[in-house]
């Protein structure tokens, strides 16, 4: 039986999106991707495992707007084969948003968060958890600083959950 092949290709496109065009791959068993801009060129990506790799998040940086990454590199968070959400806040912290367990299950979801030249996430909190299925979430950064935590529900619902910034960064 032939291997599944997985890549991670990163377009890029101008208002008003109809054009779009290949600035990269990345080749390996990790997948969907969420790239995190820091300053001018500087860049760096999230990925979820898949396949075999291990269940953990990895990461990689850029220096070149995402032409080429360094090596990837394998983050302490674990990921069962399921979604992740990163964004950089206005306050320059980064959010990660996963299932944090080594079972294949989609519970708990928990938020971690790190800061610019941090090497390790810090301060793992369980946002929400339980015996259904909690997965693909979307973070967003209200102007008020408050955090959008948006997933789905059982794959039957979407849940929003609203934190504030005390809740996140004093996780």
């Amino acid at each position: 039986m032939m291997k599944k092949k997985f890549q991670t290709i990163i377009y890029e496109s101008s208002y008003p999106f109809i054009n779009w065009q290949e600035v990269t791959k990345i080749d390996g068993e990790l997948i969907q991707g969420d790239l995190i801009h820091y300053k001018d060129l500087e860049w760096q990506i999230f990925l979820r495992p898949a396949g075999d790799s291990e269940k953990y998040i990895y990461k990689a940086l850029s220096a070149d707007n995402c032409k080429t990454f360094q090596t990837i590199i394998k983050t302490q968070l674990s990921c069962p084969l399921s979604g992740v959400a990163a964004i950089k806040t206005s306050n320059g912290t980064i959010l990660l948003s996963h299932n944090n367990t080594n079972e294949f299950k989609r519970t708990p979801l928990n938020l971690n968060s790190i800061k610019a030249g941090e090497v390790y996430f810090q301060n793992d909190k369980v946002i929400d958890s339980g015996d259904l299925e909690l997965s693909y979430p979307c973070l967003l950064e209200r102007e008020n600083k408050d955090i959008f935590m948006i997933y789905t529900y059982n794959r039957k619902m979407i849940k929003n959950i609203i934190l504030e910034p005390k809740e996140v960064y004093g996780l």
